[in-house]
């Protein structure tokens, strides 16, 4: 049975976030009773933008690392700080889209776990208006294309109720939960992947996730050049890699990962290249078809098969990295 969760503490890592933690935390700051940010050694402005926040409102605490704990360790570290029992785990470049969106979430949840008593928390889905959609550049665009995608399909969806391995950007849980199944305890998820590993924890154990599109994702506002979007691939990579090593291919959810690996490996190989190119050929196909429906007719199509190869090649190899280093 879910205790009562009408108090909020929000725990935030940060890490050179300046061009974002301010609309993360205007986003909650009438939503939750008291803000945690956990700042990991940032080198630009963003211990400058959280004080200066904190001079407007007193919920605003902000936690300053003496060295680099990473994700796991600096969400960890902000557990200790907080004075509620239900807990939001806030990435530092994830934004509430409309006002008292947890206040219904968490009426909702109280109501359906009073028929499943393991509908533990709510885990809040990304999505991508049109308007905000329609501004980004067209290597924006086409970074962010799947997500734009899943949003279109689910903007009539109020909720779901089930298993998500990407759910923890934004996730409210309790938190003698979060300390009993030892969740954001493992140091070698430095730089992601504590949200999946967390979500396959509560799996693990029976719980499930009200699920609902509330949040836009603003990595894609930090910078967005093309070797930023590869770098974010390989460590895609490297996260995915990581969780198959601990948990294996099923559970991490890397099965696509693996399919790229085999084709592409496929291409070095006499007579099974082929059959390599005989599978890629309609897969470039379709994702190029995607981009012109949905982004639209650009000269930028032209070097999409391109980004594409250089897209897989990273993220593969960020996988390769991960899983045989467990380590990111």
């Amino acid at each position: 049975m879910v205790k009562k969760m009408d108090r909020i503490s929000a725990v935030i890592p940060t890490y050179n976030s300046s061009r974002t933690i301010m609309k993360v935390i205007m986003s909650i700051l009438d939503q939750v009773e008291e803000i945690i940010v956990i700042d990991d050694c940032s080198n630009d402005n963003t211990t400058l933008i959280v004080e200066n926040l904190k001079k407007i409102n007193n919920n605003i605490i902000l936690i300053k690392n003496n060295e680099k704990l990473g994700l796991s360790g600096s969400i960890k570290r902000g557990l200790d700080y907080t004075t509620h029992e239900t807990v939001l785990i806030l990435h530092d470049d994830i934004v509430f889209f409309k006002n008292n969106l947890i206040n219904k979430a968490i009426k909702l949840l109280s109501e359906i776990n009073k028929k499943d008593n393991k509908v533990i928390g709510i885990s809040f889905m990304y999505c991508i208006p049109n308007e905000i959609f329609k501004e980004y550049t067209f290597l924006q665009k086409v970074y962010s294309l799947t997500d734009y995608i899943i949003s279109k399909r689910t903007e009539d969806v109020e909720f779901t109720i089930g298993y998500s391995v990407n759910a923890g950007k934004a996730i409210i849980l309790p938190k003698y939960l979060i300390y009993k199944l030892k969740l954001y305890d493992n140091p070698v998820l430095k730089y992601g992947g504590e949200d999946a590993e967390a979500s396959i924890l509560l799996k693990r154990n029976g719980y499930k996730l009200l699920s609902m599109p509330a949040v836009q994702h603003l990595h894609i506002h930090k910078q967005s050049g093309v070797t930023y979007f590869l770098k974010k691939e390989i460590l895609q990579g490297k996260i995915s890699g990581t969780l198959a090593r601990l948990y294996g291919i099923k559970e991490s959810d890397a099965h696509l990962i693996l399919f790229k690996l085999l084709v592409y490996s496929g291409l070095l190989v006499p007579n099974v290249n082929v059959l390599s190119l005989f599978l890629l050929i309609p897969i470039y196909i379709n994702y190029i078809y995607r981009i012109y429906k949905f982004v639209g007719l650009d000269h930028g199509l032209l070097i999409v098969p391109f980004y594409k190869f250089f897209k897989d090649i990273c993220l593969i190899y960020g996988f390769l990295y991960g899983y045989i280093r467990c380590k990111q």
